[in-house]
């Protein structure tokens, strides 16, 4: 098998629900070409083949009633679409929906502490299909390189999850293969806005917006900082 490179959850359930009312779009991250390069480049990497069960964790798979609301309205009628409110580190120990060919996790491993990932990645080692099944794993960009906050909020980014203990958490888990690569979307010159970026925080679009971490007159800081 290849891998490419808990109150808690009651905590992300609570924060993702009302936050789908806005309907996660920017042209950050959800620009039509932004969307469209990423979308080419995942279809590749998964080589999906006819009869092979994709689990799309954090889409399909999601501990957010809401966002698994969002997702139905979004891609339809469609049978052979199915969605599971769960967790990654339960889905990972259930033996309800294994085995399946393809786990596929964009953007969201950050959302995972050290120790559910480590459950999870052994979880989904032993339910993956034993012929080629394959875990990729999408992960946010080099966040401090591109953000235009103050030094304050970009030190929550900077206590992400490093590359080297995530590939030493697979290797653990008992992924053999795993392939680490890095690519990089150039945006149109003048396609993202500083009101892009304000949409963004003033919507806590990410974890590390919260009010926990930013309160209402940090808000206003930040917010600051971006339009100058």
């Amino acid at each position: 098998m290849s891998a490419t490179s808990y109150d808690q959850h009651e905590t992300k359930t609570v924060y993702y629900t009302p936050a789908t009312a806005s309907k996660y779009v920017n042209n950050i991250f959800m620009s039509p070409l932004n969307i469209e390069w990423i979308s080419s480049l995942i279809c590749d990497s998964l080589e999906l083949q006819p009869g092979h069960i994709l689990v799309d964790m954090g889409c399909g798979v999601d501990p957010s009633q809401g966002m698994l609301d969002v997702f139905q309205e979004e891609s339809g009628s469609n049978s052979n679409i199915k969605t599971v409110c769960m967790d990654a580190v339960t889905f990972g120990q259930s033996t309800n929906y294994s085995p399946y060919d393809r786990i596929f996790m964009k953007t969201m491993i950050h959302l995972l502490t050290r120790e559910e990932r480590l459950i999870a990645f052994k979880g989904f080692y032993k339910h993956l299909a034993p012929n080629n099944g394959k875990l990729l794993i999408c992960r946010n960009p080099d966040m401090l390189e591109i953000l235009p906050f103050d030094e304050r909020t970009k030190s929550f980014f900077a206590k992400g999850e490093h590359l080297e203990t995530l590939l030493d958490d697979l290797k653990h888990a008992g992924f053999k293969q795993i392939q680490e690569k890095k690519f990089t979307f150039e945006y149109p010159s003048g396609s993202v806005t500083a009101e892009d970026w304000i949409y963004l925080v003033q919507n806590r679009l990410w974890t590390v917006l919260s009010k926990e971490n930013v309160n209402e007159q940090q808000m206003e800081d930040l917010i600051d900082h971006v339009r100058r």
